[in-house]
């Protein structure tokens, strides 16, 4: 986000450009921009994602995501990272409750559908914290390992074994811990590919709009990112 804009999650094409390896894509009353104002975990910007959540019926869900899809379709086995920054904390209470803010999706002929989700729950305090959901198998994973800060930068990592059977694999740490791990999963279509994104992606929140601020993403092969 250092360019000041979004563009680089297009490279190497220009965004919409036919060689487009990502991009930026809004749903709903959701956008992504770049905060200018120096809330940044390095440099002087990062990525300010907002999403109204309003339901108009029109558009039931509302969300902004930040996808690269040239690395995973090229490497099956990857390692990605963020820094989130939640300025407060928020509840999905939509019917039924969930929250988006990292995902892999595949596509196939004309078909592009999450596989594998982070979500946001919140504890019976009301503390955020992530679990994971395999929308392919309709299963969610649990963690009673790490809560969500508010007011501050932290880092999620993951890896992702992108494969059409069930030998793909999933595992996420929260600042250096691991929090979630799950293996011999179906983590894309047999005659699909992967694609992953950083999202702000939910049918309600509270309060709502709700506004969250990505930085410092990373791709990597061989090994976590530094």
């Amino acid at each position: 986000m250092e360019t000041g804009d979004l563009s680089q999650w297009s490279v190497p094409d220009v965004p919409g450009g036919a060689n487009a390896g990502g991009g930026v894509f809004n749903s709903g009353f959701a956008t992504a921009s770049v905060d200018s104002v120096g809330l940044a975990h390095s440099g002087l910007h990062a990525a300010k994602l907002f999403a109204n959540t309003l339901n108009t019926g029109e558009f039931p869900t509302s969300g902004t995501r930040l996808f690269r899809w040239l690395e995973p379709e090229k490497y099956p086995e990857l390692y990605y990272r963020v820094w989130f920054y939640f300025p407060q904390r928020f509840v999905p209470n939509g019917n039924p409750p969930w929250w988006n803010v990292f995902q892999w999706k595949s596509k196939r002929a004309d078909t592009s559908d999450p596989f594998v989700a982070l979500n946001i729950g919140n504890r019976p305090d009301g503390a955020m914290y992530f679990y994971l959901y395999d929308k392919n198998a309709k299963q969610s994973y649990g963690q009673s390992v790490s809560n969500i800060p508010e007011g501050q930068w932290f880092q999620v990592e993951a890896f992702y074994k992108c494969s059409g059977d069930k030998t793909g694999h999933v595992t996420f740490w929260q600042d250096g811990v691991q929090i979630l791990d799950v293996a011999n999963v179906q983590t894309r279509y047999p005659d699909g590919n992967c694609a992953w994104s950083v999202n702000n992606y939910s049918t309600s929140l509270n309060p709502n709009p709700a506004t969250v601020y990505v930085d410092d993403a990373a791709i990597c092969l061989g090994g976590r990112c530094p």
